[in-house]
């Protein structure tokens, strides 16, 4: 205890001594020096590059095992897929069969039998796309057309205005 009398301070005993917190985060004791923190980093890097790179022959086997399954079912699937191909062809041929029977012919077969009807068209040979615009030119020549295609009333194409007028010309 501490006279207040006594002009002397009497030291306290260490334990009773209060001591002040430290700035910053409180030590653990458990610091590692740089030496100490390199040597650490070198076993550990060590250690990652020394790893074995052989596997045991039982996981290759399962390994194999499971590559030669995954081909079968590959294989397997090319099958079905090839069968499930030549169904789909078979039924569009079914079908491009039935509406050619309801509905008739359409499409570019029927398209080039109509031209072929067409006077003047026997010696432009069979390539419409070739040739047409050797049979516009034979179809667009001649005096009967009078008045620009634009007044013509029709609710048809220019192609079958000229159709109409070589017809015509054809019966007079």
């Amino acid at each position: 205890m501490i006279d207040a009398q006594d002009k002397q301070t009497q030291p306290l005993p260490l334990d009773e001594q209060p001591t002040k917190p430290k700035r910053g985060r409180p030590t653990t004791g458990k610091a590692l020096s740089n030496a100490e923190r390199q040597k650490a980093y070198r076993e550990r890097a060590k250690a990652q590059r020394n790893e074995k790179t052989e596997k045991p022959a039982e996981d290759m086997q399962y390994l194999a095992d499971r590559l030669a399954e995954a081909w079968a079912e590959v294989n397997d699937l090319k099958s079905k897929l090839e069968l499930a191909e030549a169904r789909a062809d078979a039924m569009g041929n079914e079908l491009a069969i039935e509406k050619s029977k309801r509905y008739g012919q359409t499409g570019r077969r029927a398209g080039l039998q109509r031209r072929m009807q067409i006077p003047g068209h026997e010696g432009l040979g069979k390539d419409w796309r070739t040739n047409r615009k050797a049979l516009r030119n034979r179809l667009c020549t001649g005096a009967s057309r009078t008045k620009p295609r634009h007044h013509l009333e029709s609710d048809t194409g220019w192609r079958d205005i000229h159709l109409q007028e070589v017809e015509n010309e054809s019966v007079t």
